[in-house]
């Protein structure tokens, strides 16, 4: 049988195995395309989820292994990990650049993209060790540098900086050369496809451990095998056919085979976290490719080899990305709906699904200006024709011989100018003087007024309605407040509506404790009402009467 049919049915099989596990995942898996690259160790997904693999490794994986490979990479585009990270650069970058020969001799970690994707997989391996995932070599794991589980990539990548900061300390209390140079290739300054980090198709890999070892050697160093390789391994070529032939029970143990590194920790510093095998760690030439270890394409931060080389499909663009990612999180939601059980070990998948649906949050006083200037704007548009000052056009009537300078008195037309009446609730819950509810709302309220063109006048109201005064500033407007009892802003527009002239508009402010809201029958026709709601809950905001509803702005700060 062609090796290449039992890759594409490994791959698809091992989505399937994912997808009957991570249902909600659906969208996501199906939206990879996959994309082959010569090599030992590859599988990684760049920022356009294609899917970079080589033969040789998804072939040695079987479907016992590869459903964890595909499970561990397909989280990176979800967790935003280069992004992430490179919002860290202004707090760390510098502390890395001292360390990165000692990160480089510890870890194998090549720049300062490579220790995030470093962090990255540090991340998601507790949680896929919570899930149960078979594990085909032991991944990098928090407990293996002394690190707790359950955290994040900014947590784990500065903890490593500090792993190496006090190396160099303690080399320098001994008198000893740094374990490396910080400007040796792969420092911080470079990007992520800089020849000194990309990793070659025949780079041995990340802890590579003796050439004895069931001829891992070769399959790390060798590149592209024979294609009867695969079937010299265990039985994994066998299994691979007999999954062409429809037989999956046996590619169960194509996932027997020896993993790719013989020893777990290698190049990746195990035993440094302790501070002793780091020095073996280094002996591992260039970035370890392995995947789950520190390289695990664009989307990670350190791209595959070969990573957008040659012909490739179609790249999912950042909107597409975003929408599959709105998709997958409804889906996490749709399942936890359906099941009690959680999904791991902190509910990160759920936390991160219901934070793609949190309210966005806007600005309130810039809703309560567009409100409170749209109010006074409509007033101003009443124009009409009004006898007030000399009409232009009766001087040139004056001129025309028929009037001799007798033309008659004409009306012009006049923009009125709004009267807006503050009717502000100055009950106990309100406070009093600088930095309460009243005086933020009611500085603001004023300001807006005034820069629409309006006069501005205050009624105080507790339980029990105070004198109406024009407001010429901000500080007339607090000197006018009297009261300190309770809340009734019926008795207060009831006030208002006799009011000769009658206000254009009524701006109640309130905080709605307590508060006796007018009904239909007290609101004088003609009136425009904006209510303002100034309350850190929206409990308050919500018991707003629907006829008050129209133009109502809950300020929450």
């Amino acid at each position: 049988m062609n090796p290449l049919a039992s890759v594409k049915f490994i791959l698809g099989a091992s989505r399937a195995v994912v997808w009957r596990r991570w249902p909600y995942m659906l969208v996501l898996l199906f939206r990879l395309k996959p994309v082959e690259r010569a090599g030992a160790q590859i599988m990684g997904v760049d920022d356009g989820l294609r899917l970079y693999y080589s033969r040789d490794l998804v072939l040695r994986a079987g479907i016992r292994y590869t459903p964890t490979l595909l499970a561990h990479e397909v989280q990176h585009p979800l967790r935003h990990h280069p992004q992430r990270w490179e919002r860290q650069r202004p707090r760390l970058e510098a502390r890395y650049a001292k360390v990165a020969g000692t990160l480089r001799a510890m870890f194998n970690i090549q720049s300062w993209v490579h220790l995030g994707n470093f962090g990255g997989d540090l991340e998601i391996n507790d949680d896929m060790h919570g899930w149960e995932w078979p594990e085909w070599w032991a991944p990098l794991m928090p407990a293996t540098f002394g690190l707790p589980d359950g955290r994040t990539m900014e947590f784990y990548g500065e903890k490593l900086i500090e792993a190496a900061e006090q190396r160099q300390e303690q080399e320098a209390q001994d008198g000893r050369e740094p374990s490396g140079e910080a400007d040796e290739p792969g420092g911080p300054g470079e990007g992520p496809g800089d020849e000194a980090r990309e990793p070659s198709a025949q780079e041995e890999g990340a802890g590579e451990g003796p050439a004895d070892e069931a001829g891992e050697d070769e399959a790390g160093a060798g590149g592209a095998q024979e294609d009867d390789a695969p079937a010299d391994e265990d039985g994994d070529g066998g299994g691979d056919d007999g999954q062409g032939d429809d037989h999956p029970a046996e590619a169960d143990g194509a996932g027997d085979a020896p993993p790719p590194t013989g020893d777990a920790d290698g190049g990746a510093g195990g035993d440094a976290g302790a501070g002793d095998g780091a020095d073996g760690a280094g002996d591992a030439p260039g970035q370890p490719s392995v995947p789950g270890r520190g390289c695990c394409g664009s989307c990670a931060g350190v791209p595959v080899p070969g990573e957008g080389a040659g012909d490739l499909p179609e790249p999912t663009t950042p909107d597409e990305l975003k929408l599959v990612e709105r998709q997958v999180a409804e889906a996490v939601l749709a399942f936890k709906g359906s099941n009690s059980r959680g999904f791991a070990p902190g509910d990160w998948l759920l936390r991160w699904a219901q934070s793609q649906f949190e309210p966005t949050k806007v600005d309130s006083y810039r809703v309560l200006a567009r409100v409170v200037r749209g109010a006074v704007s409509d007033a101003r548009r009443r124009v009409d024709w009004r006898m007030g000052p000399p009409s232009r056009r009766r001087d040139v009537l004056n001129r025309m011989p028929e009037w001799a300078g007798k033309a008659p008195i004409l009306p012009v037309l006049r923009a009125p100018v709004p009267r807006v009446l503050v009717i502000q609730d100055t009950s106990g819950s309100m406070g009093m003087g600088r930095g309460s509810r009243l005086e933020k709302s009611a500085r603001e309220t004023y300001g807006f007024v005034r820069a629409a063109g309006g006069e501005v006048y205050v009624l105080a109201v507790d339980s029990q309605e105070h004198p109406v005064r024009r407001v010429r500033s901000a500080g007339d407007l607090l000197a006018a407040y009297e009261g300190g009892g309770g809340t009734n802003m019926a008795v207060g527009v009831r006030a208002a509506a006799k009011e000769r002239p009658r206000p254009d508009i009524f701006i109640l402010i309130t905080d709605g404790v307590w508060c006796g809201w007018p009904t239909p029958e007290d609101m004088p026709r003609g009136v425009q009402f904006v209510t303002i709601v100034v309350n850190e809950s929206r409990e308050y905001f919500d018991q707003v009467p629907a006829h008050l509803k129209r133009d109502a702005v809950h300020v929450d700060e």
